[in-house]
């Protein structure tokens, strides 16, 4: 039982000559009877990079005021009116911060016109010194990781509900306690019939627009009787930006966040992104906090904890810096903390 993943970069240049972006691919395989960690190491490319005006809140929308007359795409075109607009059932968009003091941040998008962009702030706080420019890109969603195109190859189609071949497990954000991811994270499989994703609860209703937002990452399942090998590959564009993750705390209870970094490249332990002011360190007397690391299939590779700005394995007291490969998944699992969420800040390291 295997997942293997890597990633092949190549150069090219947008259109305009607005910036010049890596793209590469990813592989992931995976054997009969298997689980599989599918965390995207690439997102689709960008739709544009535009300098941020004003902005204006009202409730949970947010305006960004875009530059420009009128502001340009990613390929040199005008934005139009309601070319962005949320979908029916999902979002459809995001918007990244990449300067200001909200850098690493991203948003949904809710609508557009021809020169504002409205996002849901999530309950944030955001000004003009918060979001002075954005990359504005596509969530990957299930139907555009995994085609119909593509079943039979990268996943094996139901026929029945009750005999489910191939599953995704979208992750969850958080979970508490013995709960167990797997079980905790929606689940969905691809109906034969449908020809199209739909969630195991409501089995009726398409579900492929679902997003995977970056940072989070699917279990795949191909656990199903009878059933075989399936490989596939994911494109995109390298993302360079630093990407921000918010790691929950609770003062009643121990908290694990659980993320995958989206980065095409491998990380050392010591640069994805912890310190002590969002990693509790190994003090005398107190708890600290844990990292988890998995194995590719769901399960537990090692644990980590940091004491005097080093990492250490669980029950060892030997100072380690071990090289984590791209497409793995993290948990940080936070003691009972009173001082509220913490932000760990991850940068390209290429």
């Amino acid at each position: 039982m295997a997942c293997a993943s890597f990633a092949t970069t190549a150069f090219a240049q947008q259109k305009a000559g607005i910036y010049s972006v890596s793209v590469g691919q990813q592989y992931i395989a995976v054997d009969a009877g298997a689980t599989a960690i599918v965390a995207p190491e690439l997102q689709p490319p960008s739709m544009g990079l535009f300098t941020v005006s004003a902005v204006s809140t009202n409730g949970t929308n947010s305006t960004l005021t875009l530059t420009g007359t009128p502001p340009l795409d990613a390929y040199g075109a005008p934005v139009l009116a309601n070319q962005y607009n949320q979908g029916a059932s999902y979002p459809i968009f995001y918007a990244l911060v990449t300067s200001g003091a909200l850098t690493g941040n991203y948003y949904s998008v809710v609508s557009n016109t021809t020169g504002n962009l409205v996002i849901n702030n999530k309950g944030e706080t955001i000004t003009g010194l918060g979001v002075k420019a954005i990359d504005l890109r596509p969530y990957w969603t299930l139907e555009t990781l995994f085609p119909a195109s593509v079943v039979g190859a990268s996943f094996i189609a139901t026929t029945s509900p009750s005999s489910v071949m191939t599953k995704l497990i979208l992750s969850p954000t958080t979970v508490t306690g013995l709960q167990n991811p797997q079980e905790v994270g929606d689940a969905f499989y691809f109906d034969s019939s449908l020809k199209n994703w739909v969630k195991a609860s409501a089995p009726t209703e398409v579900a492929g627009g679902t997003p995977v937002p970056p940072g989070r990452y699917l279990y795949m399942q191909n656990t199903g009787n009878n059933t075989f090998p399936i490989d596939s590959y994911i494109a995109g564009t390298v993302l360079k930006t630093p990407f921000n993750f918010k790691l929950t705390a609770s003062p009643t209870e121990a908290v694990t966040t659980l993320f995958a970094l989206p980065r095409a490249s491998s990380y050392k332990l010591s640069e994805v992104g912890f310190n002590d002011n969002n990693f509790i360190p190994a003090r005398i007397g107190l708890a600290n906090d844990i990292l988890v690391i998995d194995d590719s299939q769901g399960g537990v590779a090692g644990k980590y904890y940091r004491s005097g700005n080093k990492w250490y394995a669980i029950g060892s007291t030997i100072a380690v810096d071990p090289l984590i490969p791209s497409g793995t998944a993290y948990g940080v699992i936070k003691v009972m903390d009173y001082f509220g969420n913490k932000t760990l800040t991850n940068k390209n390291n290429k």
